[in-house]
Order: structure tokens, then sequence, then C-alpha cells
């Protein structure tokens, strides 16, 4: 439609920097114009001089005192017809856009949330509509019925409706993924109630837009419609307006002056503030609101070459760099932080979640976004090669500078093939035909331990490890002097993580490019760095070389760091109760089941038995999966990332379903649950999600998300819910919990929110609970709480607990009983120390050997090490 082209000029003309603001103009500007348009229209018979269709002055005359534009061919006073004609062009509007919009609004949200049979029936409908031939459509529809103001509302909301409910079920699909929405679900939710509490308050910014959108596309068409002579000519709108200066040849007289162009202008004012004002509120509330920061909140960037500072080692410096977030009470981020890196060194800068260091290169970057600005600072990069006296960050960034971002695995453009991704990081930074580029991109791939068959595939067609060099190898195309990686690590399996450390060791070392490796992952840091800067509350407390400070920090912090590691080989797991029910010392793998569920029989709170799961043809997940955990114990399942892990968990709360086997819980199967409902389900198993930053929803209250569980099962009375709450969060050791109950997700840390979901998790009291990853997210210090207190609580109410993790020291620790997944089966299963001790599976000590060699600080290496690990007695 009309509206879409001008969105599409709109943004093109918006600038690029400091967008924001132009933003909110816009917002403002549409706003103003569509409260005009409504107050001439609701205004309109009061402000009109004359009626409308009274002959008050001789016709053709020319605008004057008495009529101020003129009269049309039976002497009607034109501008009374404007006024009168704004409230019918609006009338068809509003009608239009609202019934548009809400017929979108049901359909959308209902193939979005119902999904299966009824998103096909209800998206194949839509595809139909959108194929229908406009005009024809409304020519048959004025034969049939009749030229009618009603007629035109009909056929403009029965073609319009479509495009939105497209748009807007993707949004719903969108939503409907994120973790606290799929938490609300596992809990029991419905799909009313997570309409309700989620999906429409989300899409709330964006069905505005499409009302404003709709609401000017159907005042342009019905303008269309009736200069074409397809409307209503007896109700005098600025489309039939224009309809009688056509008829009476008005544009080949100069009366097109007075008859023409006032109506064509109102139109046209029209359509830009309902365009203005969906442009605004789409990009204001939306995503896009967090953008880039513009150059004014960039630190000073001083960018030389090497043959201009021959004399210094450094290739990267920082100088009394400062960040604020916010603005009305800004926080401040970092705090005057000094950096050098040297030329061919690896400089790891390390703390806990929320010390800056983050913001320490992304601000180097240029890449801080809203609220986030440079207050201070200062950046000299001795560039290795010929750069322009002008340039600036925009330009060597991907350049001279490289960049691995958080969550590399999702950085990777879901629309374009790995190697087009790499050739348009090339050809952005070099002048050079496409055949150049593609062979650099390849040879890079390459380089990155990639073949030739992953060159043309999308990124979801491309495991999690190959998408991690892919985007290394985006980062490394253009030969960077200085390479920043951002917590490329976090969320890995150990054998994982050590192949992307030792990966980025062989390429800095054969490419001579110095790197800032940014964790909160001490041992994978140690492992590759030289220096270490240990930052805290926005401050450096302490950096030197990484022998020095991992042997003898002298600032408390450091060595708090250091201490939060959790070691290997490990001794006896921590047993909180002893009375535990006692779980045999030898090794439970698959083939010997059938002993372990006699020893534990009817105590078992959830059982998998012959799981299996295919997604896609040739993608086996799972295959004959069994596993049991007994009430009061904790399984650990570990494995490589791709496992099958997360999803043999999601399955016991219904977020995924088995092709084959059973899974029982309480002594019932799914089946048996579903027939019951999916409530009673919820009511006894529970999952904690691996990302607080994102199980969580932002806009809900502490208070509010822990007792969602206990609003959609319905226990007690407002009083008795409040109450549980107040004690959910006393338990997760979050006081005064009142205090806490009235916070929002975003002014908690990453550990807070964790106990958050922890308090949300046992508020119902399940007997069963699955922990995803809980602590992959958290740094060393917090993780060793999270998981202490998890188990503890586990432990005080007897809860079934399968803890999901790639961490096997973290499962020697902690839990009573280890079973390894691998290529989809529980390929060995025993205790803490018979794993550890006489590991009998060849992925089993390749966990181990990775783990040790992660922890090590890259001291000891596994290949040394052949003999199984015996742990301290």
């Amino acid at each position: 439609m009309i509206s879409n082209h001008l969105e599409e000029l709109l943004e093109e003309i918006t600038p690029s920097e400091g967008i924001g603001g132009s933003r909110e103009w816009f917002l403002v500007i549409g706003s103003i114009g569509v409260v005009l348009v409504g107050l001439l229209a609701l205004f309109a018979p009061l402000l009109a001089p004359f009626e409308p269709d009274a002959r008050v002055g001789p016709p053709f005359q020319a605008p004057n005192t008495d009529h101020l534009l003129g009269t049309d061919d039976l002497g009607h006073d034109l501008l009374s017809l404007l006024l009168v004609g704004a409230r019918v062009s609006l009338l068809v509007g509003v009608v239009t856009g609202s019934v548009a919009i809400l017929v979108g609004l049901l359909v959308g949200v209902s193939a979005g949330l119902l999904g299966g049979r009824t998103e096909i029936v209800l998206m194949r409908f839509v595809d139909v509509v959108l194929t229908l031939p406009f005009l024809p459509l409304v020519i048959v529809a004025a034969a049939v019925l009749g030229p009618s103001l009603w007629t035109t509302i009909g056929v403009l909301t029965a073609v319009m409706w479509a495009r939105p409910a497209r748009e807007l079920r993707s949004q719903v699909l969108s939503v409907r993924n994120r973790e606290y929405v799929q938490a609300s679900s596992s809990m029991g939710g419905s799909v009313f109630h997570v309409a309700r509490t989620y999906i429409i308050p989300a899409l709330l910014p964006i069905v505005i837009a499409q009302l404003a959108k709709a609401v000017g596309a159907a005042i342009l068409l019905e303008a269309s419609l009736s200069f074409l002579g397809l409307g209503d000519p007896t109700s005098p709108s600025w489309g039939t307006v224009l309809f009688f200066a056509q008829k009476q040849n008005a544009f080949l007289t100069d009366a097109w002056t007075w008859w023409v162009l006032p109506p064509g202008l109102a139109i046209t004012a029209s359509v830009l503030s309902f365009t203005f004002l969906a442009f605004g509120v789409e990009r204001t509330t939306g995503n896009e609101r967090r953008r880039v920061a513009t150059d004014t909140d960039h630190a000073n960037v001083d960018i030389q070459n090497t043959e201009d500072d021959k004399r210094s080692s450094n290739v990267l410096e920082v100088s009394s760099l400062t960040v604020e977030y916010g603005n009305k009470e800004p926080t401040l981020a970092v705090d005057d932080v000094d950096l050098e890196l040297r030329k061919k060194e690896v400089l790891g800068v390390v703390g806990e979640s929320g010390s800056g260091k983050s913001s320490v290169a992304l601000a180097v970057l240029g890449l801080l976004r809203t609220p986030g600005r440079v207050t201070s600072g200062h950046i000299t990069l001795t560039a290795a090669r010929d750069v322009e006296d002008d340039a600036d960050l925009s330009d060597i960034r991907g350049d001279e500078i490289g960049f691995v971002p958080q969550e590399a695995m999702n950085a990777l453009d879901p629309r374009l093939r790995l190697d087009e991704q790499i050739v348009e990081a090339i050809e952005t930074h070099r002048d050079c035909d496409r055949g150049e580029a593609v062979t650099r991109a390849h040879e890079i791939l390459e380089t990155v331990g990639l073949d030739e068959s992953s060159y043309d595939k999308y990124p979801h067609e491309l495991s999690g490890g190959m998408r991690q060099r892919g985007v290394i190898a985006t980062a490394l195309v253009n030969d960077p002097s200085v390479l920043i990686v951002d917590e490329a690590t976090t969320g890995l399996d150990v054998v994982t993580k050590l192949t992307v450390l030792e990966l980025l060791e062989e390429l800095q070392e054969a490419r001579g490019f110095a790197m800032i490796v940014v964790s909160h992952d001490l041992p994978a840091v140690t492992r590759v760095a030289d220096r270490l800067a240990v930052m805290q509350a926005g401050s450096v407390v302490e950096i030197g070389t990484t022998s020095r400070l991992t042997s003898s920090a002298e600032h408390d912090y450091t060595k708090r760091l250091l201490d939060a590691r959790t070691p290997l080989p490990v001794s006896e797991p921590i047993t909180l109760n002893k009375t535990k029910t006692a779980v045999s010392e030898t090794t439970n793998t698959a083939f010997e089941r059938d002993a372990r569920d006699n020893e534990l029989g009817s105590q078992q709170s959830l059982i998998y038995e012959d799981v299996s799961k295919e997604f896609g043809k040739d993608e086996q997940v799972l295959t004959g999966v069994d596993l049991g955990v007994a009430s009061g114990e904790a399984v650990a399942l570990i494995g490589e990332s791709g496992a099958g892990k997360s999803t043999l968990g999601r399955m016991a709360v219904d977020l995924e379903s088995p092709d084959d086997g059973s899974i029982t819980i309480d002594g019932k199967s799914l089946d048996r649950w579903h027939d019951r409902g999916q409530r009673q389900l919820a009511r006894k198993i529970h999952y904690l999600f691996q990302d607080p930053y994102e199980s969580l929803p932002p806009n809900r209250r502490v208070g509010e998300i822990v007792r969602e569980p206990l609003d959609i099962h319905e226990v007690g009375t407002d009083p008795e819910r409040a109450e549980r709450v107040q004690r959910a969060l006393a338990d997760v050791g979050l006081e005064p919990a009142d205090k806490y109950a009235g916070r929002y997700p975003t002014q908690l840390s990453g550990g807070e929110r964790q106990r958050v979901a922890l308090a949300r998790a046992i508020v119902l009291e399940p007997t069963v609970l699955i922990a995803d990853e809980p602590t992959s997210m958290l740094d060393a210090p917090l993780q060793h709480e999270v998981l202490t207190l998890l188990y503890e609580l586990i432990d005080e109410r007897n809860i079934a607990l399968l803890h999901i993790t790639h961490d096997i020291a973290q499962a020697g620790a902690f839990a009573d009983r280890i079973a390894v997944l691998h290529d989809g089966r529980i390929v060995e299963e025993a205790t803490p120390t018979t794993i550890f001790q006489q590991p009998k599976h060849e992925q089993t000590q390749k966990l181990i050997d990775a783990a040790i060699a992660v922890s090590s600080g890259g001291q000891a290496d596994p290949k040394e090490q052949p003999q199984p690990i015996v742990p301290n007695q």
C-alpha cells in the first residue's frame, strides 16, 4: 500500500545517527496532525459556514471573502464540502482500520498461539485474501450491493485485515518463543492466560502502529475509489469532491487551484499524519529503540599508522574511560578505566556480572546502546596499515578491530548464507571484485576449520560450533590488528569451549593480532591470556600477568574469583542430607537400569523409558533414553551442546513431545496427566530456565512473577498467595521480601534474577524440578551461591532434581548421580565418585579431560593424563 511506500521513504530520509530524537519528532508531528484532523472532523458542522448541499453562490466562483475556497459547478461552498468531507473520510478510515485490525489481531493471535491445523487453515485463508484482486472486487461489490459508504467500508475491511493478521501472527510467534512465555505455559498457564498476560500487552504498540497505518491507507483508498466513481456520490468525502471536480473538467481550468488542490492537500496531510504516527510508535516502542550511540557519545579516538608510532609497543590504549547508563539518575558502569593492549598480546578482562567489562569492550568499539553513553575517555589505536586521516570508529570496526559478540552462535544473519555474510564483511572494507571476495571468504572459512559443505548453508543448517567458527571467520577476514571477544564461551559445554579456546589460540599465534577476551569464566580466560585485568564495580582493581595473578593475587576480589572455581578432580559430592536413598557405587549404564529401578522402586518421581525424539527426517536427537530420578535425589545430566539434554528436560513439562517411549511423573504417565489437564501436571513439576535475563518478564514486578503459578492454579486467597510469595522470596535469600517484591527484573543482578526464578519454581511446592543450565550465564561466585541454594532447597523439600549442565565439575561437586548423554543416548550413569574414578565411556573421559584443560588455565594438557582421574578420598 501507499503507506508502506511512505514508510520506506521515511526510513531513507531518517539519519542513521541520533535517530532516537528523529523518531520522537515523527511521533509528535504525527500525533499533532491526527489530533487536528480529528478535531476538524468532529466540529465540522460547527465550522462549516454553509450546509454542504446548499447552493449558496454562483457556479465556479473564485475564492473571496464570502467563499474562502470558492464554489463548485453547482454553487456549493467548497470550504463547507472540505470540512464535512473530513468527517466522512475519517469515518471510513477509522471504522475500516479498526475492524481490519481487530479481525487481523484475532486471526493472528489465534494462529500464532494455537498452532497446528488451526494455524495452517487460518494462514492459508490469509494467503487467499491477499491474492484477491482489489479493484475488480470493489466493482463487483458496488454492482451487486450498490455504491454506498458502507459498501466501501466493507470491501476495504475485507481486503485490509489480512496483511495485519500475517504481521501480527509473526510477532505472536516471536513473543511465544520467549523464555518467560514458555515458562508461563510450562507452569500450566492456559492459552487465554498467556494471551492476556503476555501476548496482547506485547502487541499493543504494534497494534497501535498498525491501526494508524490502516486508517491512513483507508483514507487514501476511499479517496481513490471515490475519484474513480466507485464510492458513494451522496456522501461528501474528499474523494467525492475530487470526483466531481474531475467530472466537470476542473483540471483544465483555473478552478483546480481552489477545487482540486485543497482536498488533495487534506488527503496528503492526513495520510502523512497517520503514517508519521505509525512510524513514530513503531520505532519508539519497538526493539529498534535501542540505537547505537551517536558520535558525541563516543570516546575521543586517535587512529595512527604503524609508521607514525614505531616506538610504542601498544596497539590499543584506553585512557580514563567512563561509561554511564540512564539519564535522570545515571548509573556509573565504567569508572575511569585505563587499559593497554600490547602487540600480539592476549589481554583477559574478567569480573562478575555487572562489573562493567562488556561495557568497556562496547565503548571501545563504539557500539554502546542507549541508555549507555561514554562521558569521558580517550582511545588510541595503532593501525597495521594506512588509515585515512579522517577515519572514525565506523571505518575501522570490522577492519582494524574485529569483534566476536556475546551469544556468537546467534550473531549470524538468518537470511544470508554463511559465505555471503563473510563476502559482505570483505566488500564493506575492501575494494575488490566479487570473485576475489568469495575466494577470500572460502579461505578464511577453511582457516577456522570449516569444510566446503558448510560454505553455502544458512545459519540454522549449521551446528552451534560451526556457527561460532563462522562468526570468528567474519571477525578475522579483514586481518584486524585487534580482536575483541566478548563472552565467547558462555553457555558452551567444556568440549566445545576447549575447542573454541584452542582455535582462538591457534589463530592468534598464526596471524599475530592482539586480542582482548572479555569473560566471567576465569578458568577459560587464564588458559589463553598473557595478562589479566580484573574488574569490580566498574573499576580495574588488579592487573598483571596471568601467572602472577593465578599464583599470588593481591586484591581480595581477585582471590575470591579464583577461590570460586570448582576444582578438578572432584572429591566426594556435597551431601546435604546423609539419609538420602543409597545409590549403587557401580556404573549404571542403560543395560543395567533394571537393577537401578528395582533399588529405587516407587520412590522415583521422574522416569524416562525408551524415549526417542527426531527433528526433521535426518536429525535424531534422542534414541531410547532411560533415566529415573527419585524423590530427594539430584541427578546431573551432562553432555556436549546439541546432545539433547534440554530436549529431554523440556519433554517432562510438555514443551516438547517424545516420538516414542513414555515419561512418568509421580506414578502417572504424561498421557494420564493430559487426561486430567495440563494444569494438574504443572503443579507437580517446574522447569527452571537457563537464562535469568530472558526467563523473567521485564515488565512485571518480582512479586507478580513469583505469584503467577499461584494465580494460574488458583491456590488460596489473595492474602494467602501474598504470604506464600513473601515466604518463597525469603527462602531463596531475597530479603526483605517486600522490598524485592516491588522491584522489576531489570533492577536486579543476574544472581538475584535467578533467585527470583527459583522462588517461582518452589512457590507451588512441586515434587519434581528440572534445572536447565541454571548457572551458565552467571560468574563463578554466583554459580556456587545459586547451586548451593538450589540443592539445599530440593533437599529440604524432598524434591526430585534433574540438573541439566555442561559443567562436569559442578555435577561432580553437587549431584548424587551423573548421567552422560551422547549422540542421543545415556552412555554412562553412576555416582560422581565412580564417574571420576572409573569412567567407562570415551565420551565421559573426553568431558573430564576437557574440564581439566579449561580449569587448569592451560597448565595441564589432557593428552598427558591418559589415566583415569582418582578423586580425593
